[in-house]
């Protein structure tokens, strides 16, 4: 067997060539202890059997038999195989059920019209799916064993293309390497387990109990978007107001504080759409209250940026704070009463600390705790009228192993497997695995405890508010887009940062998040004036575009930079104000046609229609080679983009006229829809980019910067 297409035996630990046969499996030693591994599953490795395939409701269902045990411990020797057709571009194998119910009925397919086929190795199992136009395999599980043990799931598969992306949130160029890669699907403030190969192949692995697999055959990229959406359900309608601009940083330690940097951006006429507050507000660092002395007039300072037509959005925490005296922090009383909080396998609550110090943690899979979240909220909004929730560390994050009374030594706290997450162990930075909630333990329910929050403060913002709601989480699942948009987490300020920003942006869109964004100039580390110009230009094609930033850094504020930096940070911040509007209805269409607002703003040039082509005129390969240097790794041009880099000396020779450039853009600008009584958002001339004879961003960062390479056309 050729050591590319070599499948590890011994994922779990090292294994000497003994240990490995006894397995099973085969041991050959190579050069390199890096890359393919020593040991190694053999072709027809022993496993399950199918039975016969009988017809049911909406598809067929088997089930599945092992003769011999494997070398898992508690081996399940008998599984049910349902295969539903679900549409004509979608086969699905079992199903687990997240109980928020999608929004589309289902039903079988009819055969006559799928995109797919099917055949099944009977002995051992395993199955393969080809697309029916060409006869391409697109997945084929029996170049490996699968292993269903308790607490451990393994499926292994060829794949259709070398070309993959993907595979849950990480910082990442937007095709994965092949090269023996490990991914981990672990929600942390920093699982199943994917392993890719350059066969290409990959490999699941999860600490499950149930595999729950969607093939949507497209054919074409949208088309898969549209067949994963309408499983997991389509993105939420955001506010016209939340695709401004937004300025946050912990640190503004007061009302005036924050009233002076609103009032600094209305002096410089930088546009401010929505001020936030971080922690820095809260009494004690207690969500649902406000300092009573540095905040006391909290309310007073919302209305007033409401008089000035902007937004007001303030930080929410799960963590309820467990320590203060009783009948005095309501939350936490009325929690109590109303059972809504996590418990420990003894039946207590389980307590963990984050920022105010020991807390509780809302169970948010209980209906009970959602009505408290929204009955919490609405009592904080009579107060302070936010226009918006920030839901945050709510990996969720804690600063104690588990609890504080740390956790039982069982199997759950301690699998036969643990996938490689930060810390080693799964309890590390969050709650107990062996923590009870009221739909499962933690162990089964850890990845969705954003999703959860989120779902349940959409809601009760909707109740409380009559409006669309705004609510941006820092953790996320398949299906939050529903409910919430999205940032790209704590990121360092740095070019690398920067870069790796883009493909981040994309695979939101590609999960159904089109609301995202990263944190520009960076949110760790202290930024420097080019990286923040750098970042803002490319921050006016988020989606969601916010300047934060962390607590004691150098302030990165547009304002606090030199003239020369404001105007292009001006002209970055107009820029985005003219496509606003373009965004929101892209949003709008998007939202009917269940396709990501990103997908459809931004566009290869060889994707645009004929008519804008004609427009652009001839763009050959050295532009879009220039382009991507002056935005690494991104072929995606938006018509905007191209008409405000226009006039640059490079960008030149490629148009016949700029006059019909200008007209579009002018279609493409705010007429009738300027938002009234908004002094802090002033739309003004917009500028070009920064000529090419300014500064260029740096070809050096602090770590060695991946190469990213974009795709060629084509591939499943």
């Amino acid at each position: 067997m050729a050591p590319q297409s070599r499948f590890d035996c011994a994922r779990d630990r090292v294994l000497s060539k003994r240990q490995c046969e006894e397995r099973g499996c085969c041991y050959a030693p190579l050069a390199n202890s890096v890359g393919p591994p020593w040991c190694f599953y053999p072709s027809l490795y022993p496993g399950y059997k199918l039975g016969p395939l009988t017809p049911s409701k909406r598809g067929l269902a088997a089930t599945l038999t092992r003769a011999k045990p494997s070398y898992l411990p508690r081996d399940i020797s008998t599984l049910r195989l349902e295969i539903i057709e679900e549409t004509t571009g979608c086969l699905h194998l079992i199903r687990y059920e997240v109980k928020l119910a999608a929004d589309d009925p289902k039903s079988r397919a009819d055969n006559s019209d799928v995109l797919y086929t099917t055949e099944y190795q009977s002995d051992p199992f395993g199955f393969i799916v080809r697309r029916k136009s060409n006869g391409r395999t697109i997945i084929n599980t029996t170049v490996g064993p699968l292993l269903f043990a308790d607490q451990y799931l393994q499926l292994s598969t060829t794949l259709a293309s070398s070309l993959v992306s993907g595979l849950g949130e990480h910082y990442t160029c937007l095709l994965l390497d092949l090269n023996w890669t490990s991914l981990t699907l672990w929600n942390r403030d920093m699982a199943p387990h994917v392993t890719l190969q350059p066969t290409p192949a990959l490999t699941w692995v999860s600490t499950g109990r149930i595999l729950d697999l969607y093939f949507f055959l497209g054919p074409d990229p949208q088309s898969v978007i549209r067949q994963y959406l309408q499983v997991i359900g389509r993105p939420m309608m955001p506010p016209y107001w939340s695709l401004g601009f937004h300025l946050c940083r912990w640190g503004y330690t007061t009302t005036n504080t924050t009233r002076k940097v609103a009032q600094r951006m209305h002096n410089a006429n930088l546009p401010l759409d929505v001020q936030w507050n971080d922690l820095d507000y809260a009494d004690k660092r207690r969500i649902f209250t406000f300092d009573p002395w540095r905040f006391g007039d909290l309310p007073e300072m919302v209305e007033e940026f409401h008089r000035r037509g902007m937004k007001y959005i303030l930080i929410l925490d799960p963590g309820i704070s467990s320590t203060s005296p009783t009948e005095t922090y309501p939350p936490f009383d009325d929690g109590l009463k109303r059972d809504v909080f996590i418990k420990n396998v003894t039946g207590h609550i389980l307590i963990g600390k984050v920022w105010p110090g020991p807390t509780a943690f809302p169970d948010f899979t209980n209906p009970e705790t959602r009505q408290w979240w929204e009955d919490c909220i609405r009592g904080f909004h009579s107060k302070v009228p936010v226009d918006g929730l920030w839901i945050d560390m709510n990996e969720p994050a804690n600063f104690v192993q588990g609890s504080m009374e740390g956790c039982p030594h069982t199997d759950l706290e301690d699998p036969p497997y643990t996938p490689r997450v930060v810390g080693g162990e799964l309890n590390s930075g969050t709650l107990c695995m062996s923590a009870q909630r009221r739909q499962s333990t933690h162990y089964n329910l850890h990845n969705m405890y954003g999703l959860t929050e989120a779902y349940a403060t959409n809601r009760a913002l909707a109740k409380v508010r009559g409006k669309r709601p705004f609510v941006l989480s820092r953790s996320s699942y398949s299906g939050i887009g529903r409910f919430s948009g999205v940032w790209t987490g704590d990121v360092r300020s740095d070019w690398e940062q920067l870069r790796f920003s883009i493909p981040a942006v994309l695979q939101f869109s590609l999960f159904g998040v089109p609301l995202v964004g990263a944190d520009i100039c960076g949110f760790e580390g202290n930024t420097t004036e080019e990286l923040c110009v750098r970042w803002m230009q490319l921050g006016a094609f988020y989606p969601f575009m916010r300047d934060h930033n962390d607590n004691f850094n150098a302030p990165q504020e547009p304002y606090v930079f030199g003239q020369e930096a404001q105007a292009a940070m001006r002209s970055a911040l107009n820029l985005s104000n003219t496509r606003t509007d373009l965004v929101h209805t892209d949003f709008h269409l998007n939202n009917n046609n269940k396709l990501s607002a990103k997908a459809s703003m931004k566009h290869h040039y060889r994707e645009l229609p004929a008519e804008v082509q004609e427009t652009l005129g001839s763009i050959p390969d050295d532009f879009v080679s220039y382009f991507t240097s002056r935005f690494p790794h991104l072929l995606m041009h938006t018509y905007l983009a191209m008409w405000t880099c226009a006039p640059e000396r490079p960008f030149l020779p490629y148009y016949s006229t700029t006059v019909q450039l200008a007209k579009t853009q002018a279609q493409h600008t705010h007429t009738g829809s300027q938002r009234q009584n908004e002094p802090f958002t002033q739309h003004l001339p917009t500028h070009t980019c920064p000529t090419s004879s300014q500064p260029q961003e740096p070809t050096h960062s602090s770590q060695p910067v991946q190469d990213c390479h974009t795709a060629p056309d084509g591939g499943d």
